[in-house]
């Protein structure tokens, strides 16, 4: 459950920061707090869909593709060849790095490898 939202926190940090840079200064804060919403939404699909069935993981990617393209023409209201790239752009690079950082290492090591770690720090402080 913890690797959930770290995987949620990883892709917010790279998404938002990125999508502001496809806006004017003055349509930023509006830009974050819908791609916040967006995100907040295909996220729970996306991970609803891994969970309760056999579809391919590369399928939904490409299903969160669309569904965010759509929502970024239809609610920041972008033209869609502006949509289709922001969602490209977003979920590859965000798909990418999930896919890179291990984050499976740090919530699913052995207990003896964290008592181990855990007891260097202690031996350290």
């Amino acid at each position: 459950m913890m690797k959930l939202a770290f995987d949620f926190l990883l892709l917010i940090l790279i998404e938002l920061p990125i999508l502001v840079l496809f806006f004017k200064r003055k349509k930023r804060q509006n830009a974050i707090y819908m791609g916040l919403l967006i995100n907040i939404i295909s996220w729970a699909v996306a991970h609803v869909i891994f969970f309760s069935t056999d579809v391919n993981i590369y399928y939904i990617q490409a299903l969160v593709i669309v569904g965010e393209a759509i929502a970024f023409n239809k609610v920041l209201e972008v033209p869609w060849k502006k949509a289709i790239v922001m969602s490209l752009v977003l979920n590859i690079l965000s798909f990418l790095v999930n896919q890179i950082v291990p984050l499976d290492d740090l919530f699913y090591s052995r207990p003896e490898q964290v008592a181990g770690v855990a007891a260097g720090l202690r031996h350290s402080l």
